[in-house]
């Protein structure tokens, strides 16, 4: 399963389901298996100079606010 949604992964899947190691790109550290989507959304939130906390904090602040 995905370390972040615990969606179940699929062998040979190609999408959403699929399979990807996540590691650090400065170190090449391991740090877990993810789904396509996860690993995704971790990459576009760690690419930039707002912290992934406040970051996230933002995203579900404006949901919020537009539903």
């Amino acid at each position: 399963t995905c370390a972040i949604c615990d969606v179940l992964l699929e062998d040979g899947k190609h999408g959403s389901k699929s399979r990807v190691v996540d590691h650090e790109h400065i170190t090449g550290e391991l740090r877990g298996v993810l789904c396509t989507t996860c690993n995704k959304l971790e990459g576009y939130l760690g690419n930039s100079e707002v912290p992934v906390s406040e970051r996230l904090e933002s995203i579900s602040n404006y949901l919020a606010r537009t539903k």
